[in-house]
């Protein structure tokens, strides 16, 4: 029995890391956001940092139900403002999908990655 749920794990975590895989190609990861950041202009006002952004620095600080909860938040905001916001969304949940890998709920984590990158995929064609 031990082996079976074993062995269930391991095959959600090689799909998990398979989509996760995709989106290295596609994106940068949480850890790489601050980086990015640095280099915009530092002529534009400062403004406050959005649910994403503290659902990131949670998830960096390693407070990840702090993350959790920002993403959600930050996923239903986006959600709700229409599908121009689209590849928003489609960071949202990679984040989200990468925190719940980090929790240890892979149930949670595939959905979220396969709808990130299944958004993305549709934003190519």
């Amino acid at each position: 029995m031990i082996a079976v749920t074993a062995m269930k794990a391991c095959q959600v975590a090689v799909r998990i890391w398979c989509v996760l895989a995709a989106f290295c190609i596609c994106t940068p990861a949480l850890s790489q956001t601050g980086a990015a950041r640095q280099d915009a202009p530092k002529s534009q006002a400062a403004e406050p940092p959005n649910q994403t952004e503290l659902g990131r620095k949670a998830y960096q600080r390693g407070d990840l139900i702090g993350a959790e909860k920002l993403l959600l938040a930050a996923g239903t905001d986006s959600e709700k403002n229409g599908e121009e916001r689209n590849l928003e969304l489609a960071g949202i949940l990679r984040d989200l999908g990468l925190v719940y890998s980090a929790l240890g709920k892979p149930d949670e984590a595939e959905p979220a990655l396969r709808r990130s990158l299944k958004i993305r995929i549709g934003t190519l064609s």
